[in-house]
């Protein structure tokens, strides 16, 4: 089974939500840091995601950079925001 990888659209909003609340159940927020990602010219991430074959996605990835990271050398650090 193959799945196709492409950056996160306003119309995968409400699988992207699902997702966060199975990974963080008690987080709240990711509504509006979803909706803030397509309106914030200085986004400090990018989300990819997994589309199911059938329909819906099947996961996500958000890759961004930091200013630190605990136990790297070197700035700014490549950085998993979230999985």
């Amino acid at each position: 089974m193959s799945h196709t990888i492409r950056e996160v659209t306003a119309a995968d909003i409400p699988e992207w939500l699902r997702m966060w609340q199975a990974l963080l159940p008690d987080d709240t927020g990711h509504e509006a840091e979803a909706c803030a990602y397509f309106t914030c010219r200085a986004r400090y991430a990018v989300t990819l995601v997994a589309e199911r074959p059938g329909g819906g996605l099947a996961g996500f990835v958000e890759v961004g950079s930091r200013s630190l990271a605990e136990g790297c050398e070197f700035q700014p650090v490549a950085y998993i925001e979230g999985w």
